[in-house]
């Protein structure tokens, strides 16, 4: 299970890392906790989806305000985006970052036939991962990492107002992207039918 935890004692006791942290755990199938990892700094952190891939994995994506601990790699100066896998036995395999100097944030995970994983979120920065694929105050963004969280590719889906990412799905190495748009230009030129709009998007991997 996934979550985010404020507390120090009990379960958590010796494991809080700041206000908010992110938290995964593992129970038995008669309901006994096996392990808690808890992924943090001193700022918030933020767990917002999970997948189970193929060799046994868990795979995480979320959002930290941290600059040390979990999140030392991070720029600590808005939201963050962060991949990180675990052993079924919870042990950190590896982490991944992708920001810039506004928020970013990764909202949805899925596994690919090959064990590639896909990502979705928002953004709205210009620059570091972001630079040259940004469209607008808050776009959609998509990538693609390999099975041990090396970044592949990444684009953005929107035009120069806000575009929302809301589910994402994986089905014979087809991206499905459902979002919500109130822009009418760039990606979106001459679709926008209103104020905000639904929009559903294929990418071919």
């Amino acid at each position: 299970v996934i979550g985010k935890s404020g507390s120090d004692d009990k379960d958590m006791k010796g494991n809080s890392k700041g206000k908010w942290d992110a938290i995964i755990a593992k129970y038995s199938i008669n309901g006994y906790l096996k392990w808690v990892r808890i992924l943090g700094g001193s700022g918030n952190d933020y767990i917002n989806d999970a997948i189970v891939t193929k060799k046994n994995e868990i795979v995480v994506i979320g959002t930290s305000l941290s600059k040390d601990g979990f999140a030392e790699e991070t720029n600590g100066k808005n939201l963050d985006a962060f991949v990180a896998c675990f052993s079924s036995n919870g042990n950190l395999k590896w982490k991944s970052f992708l920001y810039g100097s506004g928020d970013d944030i990764l909202l949805k995970i899925r596994e690919t036939s090959d064990g590639k994983l896909i990502v979705g979120g928002i953004t709205n920065s210009y620059d570091g991962h972001f630079r040259n694929i940004s469209s607008g105050n808050k776009d959609i963004v998509i990538g693609c990492l390999t099975s041990t969280g090396k970044l592949q590719w990444l684009k953005s889906i929107g035009g120069s107002n806000d575009d929302e990412l809301v589910s994402l799905e994986v089905i014979d190495d087809n991206i499905f992207i459902g979002c919500v748009t109130s822009s009418n230009d760039k990606d979106v030129y001459k679709k926008n039918k209103g104020k905000k709009d639904i929009l559903i998007v294929t990418i071919n991997i």
